[in-house]
């Protein structure tokens, strides 16, 4: 799930001139460590993580192999966002999971030596409103670990804000698959109509993909991937 996103970073700074492998790297919210693991398959040879819980560190470092995932408080982490000497920041599913989503990026924004900041965040599109109409099945974004969704509007407001180059952007999300999952789940737990299942599968999983394409081209997929030239460290 991880390696195509750390591939699309790194053809991304390729695109820019960069070689990657010579860069180093810092993942903020780096969890139970699966970017930072992506990144080190995909040949980055300098990368650190940080997160705030002692639970997802020690599994990130034990799935690893290798103590690069350090756990630090809020505050702390503020404070490494800032002062990292890194080339690239990466926030992968972190902004949505803090209520200072702003002093976060301000903190970025702040690094004299980081170049560019690569951020992942869930968008308010068609999910949202799936997950509203079955509120019994399991829920992506509407989830109390979220503090907010983004749009494609407050996207493009928040690179105004903070002076962010967007130089690179992926625009794709599984709403198509979410609504496939609900409507099959509630068709099977109902005799009445499980029998439809099989031909609820075979009418959906040859369109699923071209389905979900339509929903990314407008800008409305549950999620977005982008790199941004941070202004503090742009040249």
């Amino acid at each position: 799930i991880y390696r195509p996103k750390a591939d699309f970073l790194l053809d991304a700074l390729v695109e820019q001139g960069e070689k990657p492998s010579q860069m180093t790297f810092a993942d903020v919210g780096a969890g139970s460590g699966y970017f930072v693991s992506a990144l080190k398959d995909a040949g980055v040879k300098s990368v650190r993580g940080y997160d705030v819980s002692e639970t997802q560190v020690k599994l990130a470092n034990y799935m690893i192999g290798d103590h690069i995932v350090e756990q630090q408080g809020l505050v702390e982490l503020l404070g490494t966002v800032e002062n990292a000497d890194v080339d690239v920041l990466t926030l992968v599913f972190a902004l949505e999971h803090v209520q200072d989503p702003r002093g976060l990026l301000s903190a970025a924004c702040q690094n004299r030596r980081a170049r560019y900041a690569f951020v992942a965040i869930p968008l308010f599109g068609p999910c949202v409103f799936f997950e509203m109409a079955f509120p019994e099945f399991a829920h992506r974004h509407l989830t109390c670990g979220h503090t907010h969704l983004y749009t494609r509007q407050s996207v493009d407001w928040m690179c105004a804000e903070f002076g962010l180059e967007r130089l690179a952007e992926w625009w794709f999300g599984a709403d198509v698959v979410d609504l496939y999952r609900m409507i099959w789940m509630t068709m099977s737990r109902n005799p009445e109509l499980a029998g439809m299942v099989g031909k609820w599968e075979e009418m959906m999983l040859p369109v699923v993909d071209e389905m979900q394409l339509a929903v990314d081209k407008k800008k409305l997929s549950s999620e977005v991937h982008f790199l941004v030239r941070l202004p503090a460290g742009s040249p």
